[in-house]
This record gives structure tokens, C-alpha cells and sequence, in this order.
């Protein structure tokens, strides 16, 4: 049996069984939101839980979390609504609630977490976008780079926000100019026959360590994105802030903080808070050429 029919078999296999998953998901987010419909919040979530969503197509998994998050803000579980919050968020930054379908509550909860992720995400997606123009992938880096755009005018960003992302504004007006004149070039002049092709040199194997450390100076990595994070709160009445403190943490191929050092001390019993808080933050991994890395 030749190495393609084998591939093909594969991939229907595949079709096969990833197919009913698909179908069944979204019939079960149907039922989720007929029994969030009744007030039947924790039978909903329940259903919603049982989900593989990582065989869901990107609509199909905003639309969990989204129920999801709805069913938790119905339950008071705020927490871990937040978290599905910020899923949705991260993986649409753009996304909103429909204001004629969704409750004053569940808008204010969305409006809070995005406007919080708001500057994260408009870095992280501009380096991306960056990253795509510097490889000169133009039919990528357009769309990446009108996102950006979009996301550093959003209405919903704070004074202090804006001045925080501004240069990140004007940067990508530029390389979007750049990129959209290089994706329409001028057609080239027509050139007589080209001699038949030499065979492609065989590319030499990998040399990348994907087991090492990457950091900010990878330009070919794209970063962690955050999704929980949350800081100790300094307790009032306690002493006044002492200034700025600085944690270096190590965001494992899980998403999960792996090291976490203490490179700026505020003072020494709110550092031990911060390196015990670092144990429950989490991330979508750092990626490279489609690999989770750490980072």
C-alpha cells in the first residue's frame, strides 16, 4: 500500500471520528442554552464541561466558554467566570456581547476582563503581526495588522491604557502601509520561458532546541498569552508601598509557571506572597513553529 493512499485513509479516519464530536458539541451547546434558558445554570455547565473542546472548530469553542461564563455569573462562581471570560477574550479580542440578548451584568463582567487583557493582547498580537511582516508573509500580516489597529482605538481602552499602547498605534500604521503596498505589486514583466527546474536541495535537519528556555529576544517566538494572573493584594492599613517590584517567571509548555524569581524586591514577606501566587497563574504557552516552548 503506497505511503499517499495511506495518508488518505488516515485523513478520513480522521474525518470520521473528529465530524460526530463536531456535531455533538454543538447540539450539547444548544441544550446548554435552552437549560441556562430555564435557570437550570448547573445542569447547563455540566453539559457544557463534558466537551472536548480541543476537537471543536475556534466558533465552536468561543461559544463554550461564552455559555460557560454566562452559567458561572449566573451561579456567583465570578472567579472562575473571569477565566472563561478571558479565554474568550484572548481567542477574539474583539468579541462583545450582543446588548439586546445579553443581561447589564454579564456586558459589565465581559467589558471589565477585556478591558483589563486589552493592552496584553495589542502587544502580543502586534509581535505576531510583526513577526509575519518581517517574514514577509503579506496576505498574513494585513489582516494581523488590521486587528492591531482596530484593537488600539477600541473605545473601550482607559486614558492611562492609550498612552501605554500609543506607540504600538502609530507603529502599526506604518507597516500595515508597508505591507498592504508589498501584498499588490505591480505585475513583473513577461519573461521568456523559464529552463525546467533543478530538484529542491534536500533542507538540512532542524538545529532548533525546542527544549530550551526562549525569551523577549526570540523574534520568532510568539509569547505567552496570560490568562490568570492575579496579584496578592497589599493590605490596607499595612505599610505604604514601598516602589516597584519585578518577578521573572518561567511559563512551562503547559502554560503553567515552572520558575519564578523575585529579580526587584518591594519588600520580603509581600515577595514570598507574589513567588506563592505565581503557582496558580496561567498561560497558553509560548509557541514556535507550532510547538508549544517555554518561555
Amino acid at each position: 500500500m503506497t505511503l499517499h493512499r495511506l495518508s488518505r485513509i488516515a485523513a478520513a479516519v480522521l474525518a470520521i471520528v473528529v465530524l460526530p464530536n463536531v456535531i455533538w458539541a454543538q447540539e450539547s451547546i444548544q441544550a446548554a442554552q435552552t437549560l441556562y434558558a430555564s435557570a437550570s445554570y448547573d445542569e447547563a455547565l455540566a453539559l457544557l464541561d463534558r466537551l472536548q473542546v480541543e476537537q471543536l472548530p475556534p466558533e465552536d469553542v468561543r461559544s463554550v466558554q461564552q455559555n460557560r461564563a454566562l452559567c458561572l455569573l449566573a451561579l456567583g462562581r465570578s472567579q472562575d467566570a473571569e477565566i472563561a471570560i478571558a479565554a474568550v477574550v484572548n481567542a477574539d479580542p474583539r468579541y462583545r456581547p450582543d446588548d439586546s440578548t445579553a443581561s447589564p451584568r454579564v456586558r459589565t463582567a465581559f467589558r471589565e476582563v477585556r478591558v483589563r487583557l486589552l493592552p496584553g493582547i495589542i502587544k502580543t498580537r502586534y509581535t505576531a503581526a510583526r513577526g509575519l511582516y518581517d517574514e514577509q508573509r503579506w496576505s498574513e500580516a494585513v489582516p494581523a495588522l488590521q486587528e492591531v489597529q482596530s484593537l488600539v482605538t477600541d473605545h473601550d481602552l482607559t486614558d492611562d491604557q492609550r498612552k501605554d499602547v500609543a506607540e504600538y498605534k502609530v507603529l502599526t500604521e506604518g507597516f500595515l502601509k508597508l505591507a498592504e503596498a508589498a501584498a499588490t505589486p505591480p505585475p513583473p514583466p513577461s519573461a521568456p520561458p523559464a529552463p525546467a527546474p533543478e530538484p529542491p536541495p534536500v533542507a538540512p535537519p532542524s538545529t532548533v532546541d525546542y527544549d530550551r528556555v526562549f525569551d523577549a529576544t526570540d523574534s520568532t517566538v510568539t509569547p505567552p498569552v496570560t490568562i490568570r494572573q492575579e496579584m496578592p493584594r497589599w493590605i490596607k492599613g499595612a505599610l505604604a508601598l514601598p516602589g516597584p517590584g519585578a518577578v521573572e517567571i518561567t511559563v512551562s509548555k503547559s502554560g503553567v509557571v515552572e520558575r519564578a524569581t523575585i529579580v526587584q524586591s518591594m519588600v520580603s514577606f509581600y515577595d514570598r506572597q507574589v513567588l506563592d501566587a505565581t503557582k496558580n497563574w496561567r498561560y497558553q504557552p509560548a509557541q514556535l513553529d507550532g510547538r508549544p516552548v517555554r518561555f
